[in-house]
């Protein structure tokens, strides 16, 4: 999950967690979910090679 760089990292995390609670709930299975927490801004420097994004290409 992508978070603007001056959001602190508790509330980044805090809405990681809501979103992972729903999408667990909202799930027809048993799943556990996880999230990864990364800055907005530096992602393309961080990340050298292109992975999934989710978005069309």
């Amino acid at each position: 999950m992508l978070f603007p760089h001056s959001m602190e990292l508790g509330e980044a995390h805090r809405l990681a967690t809501i979103l992972e609670e729903r999408l667990t709930t909202d799930m027809e299975v048993p799943a556990e979910v996880t999230t990864h927490l990364e800055s907005l801004e530096d992602h393309s420097e961080v990340h050298h090679v292109q992975h999934y994004t989710g978005r069309p290409d």
